[in-house]
Parts: C-alpha cells; structure tokens; sequence
C-alpha cells in the first residue's frame, strides 16, 4: 500500500514547552485513521503540523507528490453568523490563491458542487443561509467543503463535538464510504467509534503511539492495546488500554 505522508522525529516547541516530541509514522493511502489522547496531549498540534499551520521545531514531515489534503476544522473555528450560502462555502473549497472575491466560478466548479452535494446528500441545503443550519447540517456542509476538491487524505479536527448521537452515526456512514477512495485522519473522543469504523489508532500524549489493525479487539477492548490515557466515552472517564512499554512507540 502506498506511503503518502512520512513523519520522522517530528518535535514540536511552544517557547520552551514541548508539545510533542520524537513522533515517527507513516499515513497509507485508504487508511481509517482514530487519533485519541487527553485534551492538551498535542493531538491539534499534531494535525496543524501536517497541515502546515505549525512549523515544527525539530523534524520533518514528507509529502507524497500525489498528497492533496481536504480539512474539517472545529466547529466552533467556523464563523456562523457570517452572511453566506451553503453552496458559496462548498466552492471555496476550491478557490486558489489567486482567485478574487467574487469570483465567477465555471461550469466544472458547479457540476463539481453538484456531484458533492449529491455524495453527501445535503442538495436540500444547497441555498440555505448557515446560519440556518442545525449542528449536524453544518458539519457536513463543512465536509463538503474539504472533499469537492478530490483530496487524498481528509483530516477532520473533533467534527462530533456538537452534534448529536444520531448525526454522529450518520456522518460515520459518509466517512466510511468516503474511507474507499481516500485517506480519513480523525481526532475523536468517541470510544466506539474508534472499535466500529478505524483501521489504526494513533494515540497522542506528548508522543505518538501508532496502533495497526490487528492490535485492537473488536470483541474486547479491555484486552486490546493502546494508551495510558484517561479517555471520555458517553460521559464516562474509562482507562481502556494498558500502558506502553518503553521501545514499542511505532510498532
């Protein structure tokens, strides 16, 4: 499977706090990737680092040629009450540098808004103010933004924390057919989800533990391994996995 994003000893500083120290992995294309830690652990440091928002201190981050990322921010980044359609957000996700504000977009840009309100099956909300949107409404019009453009890997930063059960399950649904033609990078704190949906598991505490398939139970997540976290699912603060040992950070 192809390697498209190559992370070698990635240190991260913030004057002289480090945020995250020696992390090394790899991101194959089509994986289903689960980021977990507890909050303040690095995990947005981790995706902004990617992105290229933080220029780490230490390190490098190796990009396929082929990379195209799409990006689904926190919902509470978003302005709402910004005076704006939903199809005009979804285009932007396309927009370039060089391109104006009211920019004239083409008749690929339309058909691919079309085909992308289509995938997502939001076409209802295509001329619907934001601000008119429910929770869940919005966090797919936000993905709607990050894939029109065709990426390869989709990063997503806690895209369920304000929306309900229901809506999370149904977003799930879109990630997974979505996960066939891309690679999904997620930070959640929803414990199922991660036993349903991932293929790996990178578990973020300072340092970066990668957890492959095959080391997670589906049947018993008590046995399976991964971090020495206090994580929250349902309410509930469960210690769900046993604690690394020393030289197994990557394996």
């Amino acid at each position: 499977m192809k390697t498209i994003l190559t992370i070698k000893n990635l240190e991260v500083k913030f004057d002289e706090t480090v945020t995250l120290e020696n992390v090394n992995f790899d991101i194959k294309e089509k994986t289903f990737i689960t980021i977990i830690g507890p909050n303040g652990g690095g995990k947005t440091t981790l995706i902004k680092s990617i992105l290229g928002f933080i220029e780490p201190s230490k390190g490098e981050i190796i990009k396929d040629k082929s990379l195209k990322i799409g990006y689904v921010p926190q919902k509470n980044s978003f302005e709402e009450k910004f005076p704006i359609d939903v199809k005009t957000v979804i285009l932007s996700g396309i927009l370039n540098k060089k391109i104006k504000l009211f920019h004239s977009y083409s008749k690929e840009n339309i058909k691919a808004l079309n085909i992308t309100l289509d995938k997502l099956n939001i076409e209802k909300l295509k001329n619907k103010q934001i601000n008119e949107l429910s929770g869940g409404e919005l966090q797919k019009v936000l993905l709607a933004r990050a894939i029109i453009s065709n990426p390869n890997l989709l990063i997503l930063d806690e895209p369920f924390s304000n929306i309900d059960e229901s809506s999370t399950k149904e977003y799930y649904k879109v990630l997974e057919i979505l996960s066939k033609s891309m690679s999904i990078l997620i930070v959640s704190h929803d414990i199922g989800t991660i036993i349903s949906h991932t293929d790996d598991v990178i578990c973020v505490n300072k340092e970066v533990h990668y957890h492959h398939d095959n080391e997670l139970s589906n049947n018993d997540i008590q046995s399976a391994y991964g971090c020495p976290v206090e994580l929250i699912g349902h309410g509930i603060p469960h210690r769900i996995f046993p604690t690394h040992n020393e030289g197994e950070k990557n394996d």
